[in-house]
């Protein structure tokens, strides 16, 4: 993907994911980037159905020697949010794991795949649109804390946890406001990919996470940054703290493969052999299942 525009290793890096683990949605002619006619954002949206997020980031250039190391501490953010909603609605569905999607250049694109989908659907359609949106200067939160107890209320309203009781529903709401908290203030900024499942707090004196953009052309370019000097980020509060890996771990991209001539209804492996930042540890045992998501038509 060395040489390719942002949209062309999106492209081709999201028909690469959807091989993986939704081949239904990869179109049977698809050879090159450019094949695929819908809007890239509706594939990553659809993608989330399947129980991958797709996400892509990145860093300014000041801090671009440690690019790295905070994509690692984003993601992990993120993994953190999984586990925490994950562990308490679905703890039969906690594992969760990432994999670079393509970091030959930047932004790298990155995925998320874990075993509760509904999870996974609104990170994609809640959580991402809103960072993109509300992110500031790094070190600062542009969100209002209301806001993010509001987004948190949204999410946990969908995934019809409010039969909890009070103190559990509390504890769950506060944490993953904490969690979108680290991860607006954090250093790598979010690029708007998925869109937003419905506005979040859209009056018209706050903006409003990006709906589905049109195609993005194959000369696109990713946005780029202007930042100043930038002060580390403050300590999460109310929640643990979230530390990136001391170890970088190797590099294995998903394999871009021609086209099968059939499209077969199951995925073409196991998730277990995709490279991970982190181990994602054993999976513990409950009694809540997540709803079986609709098949793509």
């Amino acid at each position: 993907m060395i040489g390719m525009s942002y949209a062309e290793r999106l492209e081709k890096g999201l028909i690469a994911c959807a091989r993986h683990y939704a081949p239904r949605l990869v179109p049977p002619d698809w050879q090159q980037t450019g094949d695929y006619r819908r809007p890239l954002p509706e594939l990553a949206h659809l993608l989330g159905g399947y129980g991958v997020l797709v996400m892509v980031g990145d860093v300014p250039p000041s801090l671009a020697a440690q690019a790295a190391l905070h994509h690692r501490e984003w993601v992990e953010n993120y993994k953190g949010l999984y586990t925490l909603i994950a562990g308490v609605l679905f703890p039969t569905f906690r594992n969760v794991q990432a994999f670079y999607i393509d970091q030959t250049a930047a932004p790298p694109i990155v995925g998320l795949q874990g075993d509760a989908i509904p999870v996974i659907e609104m990170l994609a359609g809640y959580v991402t649109p809103f960072v993109a949106a509300r992110q500031g200067v790094p070190g600062q939160n542009s969100a209002a804390e209301v806001e993010l107890i509001g987004l948190m209320d949204m999410i946990l309203e969908e995934l019809e946890a409010s039969d909890f009781p009070r103190e559990t529903y509390k504890a769950l709401r506060d944490n993953g406001a904490a969690y979108i908290r680290q991860i607006l203030i954090g250093y790598t900024r979010q690029i708007a990919l998925t869109p937003a499942l419905r506005p979040v707090f859209g009056d018209s004196t706050q903006p409003t996470p990006p709906q589905v953009p049109p195609r993005l052309d194959a000369t696109q370019g990713a946005p780029s940054f202007n930042t100043q000097t930038i002060a580390p980020p403050p300590p999460p509060i109310h929640s643990p703290t979230v530390l990136p890996p001391s170890v970088l771990p190797e590099e294995d991209r998903i394999s871009l493969a021609p086209p099968p001539t059939q499209v077969p209804d199951e995925p073409l492996f196991k998730t277990g052999s995709i490279p991970v930042f982190f181990d994602s540890g054993k999976r513990d045992k409950g009694t809540r299942r997540p709803p079986v998501p609709n098949l793509p038509e």
